[in-house]
């Protein structure tokens, strides 16, 4: 049976942080009644016996009015299909809404209620150092005020620490804070990792002027060693700019299947803020397909073709996100414009950054 897993861009953030994966930012939320309307026009056309729904909130979940009623209809839906991005006992959050929100004492019993285990946050440096990453004044107090409420009402909290040339040196002051709030774990980022991973376009790389480099790990170790799992900071000399441009030139694999927009056997689909349909997911968009609200009959049968065919564009993404261009293969993308004596690490993937460098003007 295939899975098409369609995500929402339905909440916008009260950040725009500099590392984000999934593009978030400021933007008016979608109504509770146009994602219901999303869902089950998906439902309705796809779900038999060869296919079934699931779906996924973006961005910030918790900043939405009706967050625990879009919630309750999650729980309802990951009954026939579990969400692929996200387990549905936990949720990624800024922490934001929690701390400016009126109503957070009623939110958190209506995660409870519904099965919330854990809420995860991201830590991007000590006070301004994060408040600067995520392009949001005293994010950093109010990240504090959103931990201690959490676990008060015994939800668990749980966080990244993404490294960079900017929080490196703050190491001990994030290990006091954190542990100072009782946090329950100190994990990587997505994709497992202690680096953001690099992301087409201009946001990328503006954060990636103060990605770190494999000799601020070795300056750093015994620090990072008493804050990470242990299998987040070994190996990274295998995930340093000039390994991967070795493996490009020998014509090894580098590129993971999330910088393509492909995720295993589900079929991942897009709805934007403005109910526009594409193929891929929030950053890796792929084929427009058209708007849901004007044309949904001819949008799904569309997609269903595509499905069957095996079109669904994939494989074109970087041909939509650079258009009008060639897209050269990996090892000639390397020689042209990788730095084969490159230090800083690239755990999620080096693929669109070698193309940004050959297609995006300074």
């Amino acid at each position: 049976m295939k899975q098409i897993y369609l995500a929402i861009n339905a909440a916008g953030c009260d950040t725009t942080c500099i590392h984000c994966w999934a593009n978030g930012g400021r933007y008016k939320n979608m109504p509770f009644s146009d994602i219901q309307f999303v869902v089950n026009s998906f439902k309705d056309y796809f779900e038999n016996n060869e296919y079934k729904v699931g779906f996924g909130i973006m961005h910030e979940l918790l900043a939405h009015p009706e967050a625990i009623q879009i919630k309750q209809f999650q729980n309802e839906q990951e009954k026939i299909m579990p969400n692929p991005l996200f387990a549905h006992n936990r949720i990624p959050t800024s922490g934001i809404p929690i701390a400016v929100r009126e109503d957070y004492k009623e939110l958190l019993d209506g995660l409870l209620k519904n099965n919330v285990e854990n809420l995860h946050m991201v830590l991007h440096g000590f006070g301004e150092t994060h408040d600067k990453a995520v392009n949001s004044k005293n994010a950093f107090d109010k990240l504090e005020i959103a931990a201690e409420r959490v676990k008060a009402v015994g939800l668990k909290c749980t966080f990244s620490v993404l490294l960079t040339k900017s929080n490196i040196t703050e190491l001990k002051e994030i290990k006091d804070f954190l542990f100072s709030i009782g946090v329950d774990k100190v994990t990587g980022g997505s994709g497992n990792s202690l680096v953001a991973k690099y992301n087409p376009g201009k946001r990328a790389r503006k954060y990636d002027e103060i990605r770190i480099e494999y000799s601020d790990i070795i300056n750093h170790y015994e620090e990072i060693k008493g804050l990470y799992e242990e299998n987040l900071y070994n190996n990274l000399e295998n995930y340093t700019e000039s390994a991967l441009y070795q493996k490009a030139l020998e014509g090894k694999e580098i590129i993971p299947d999330s910088d393509i927009g492909i995720s295993g056997d589900t079929i991942h689909v897009l709805c934007d803020k403005d109910y526009n349909i594409f193929s891929g997911h929030s950053l890796t968009v792929g084929k427009y397909y058209g708007n849901l609200k004007n044309e949904a009959d001819k949008i799904l049968k569309k997609l269903k073709s595509d499905i069957i065919n095996d079109s669904m564009g994939y494989e074109f993404i970087p041909s939509l996100i650079y258009p009008n261009e060639i897209i050269p293969p990996i090892k000639e993308l390397a020689e042209k414009y990788g730095d084969k004596n490159g230090q800083k690490i690239y755990t999620g993937g080096i693929y669109y950054k070698w193309l940004d460098n050959a297609f995006l003007k300074p």
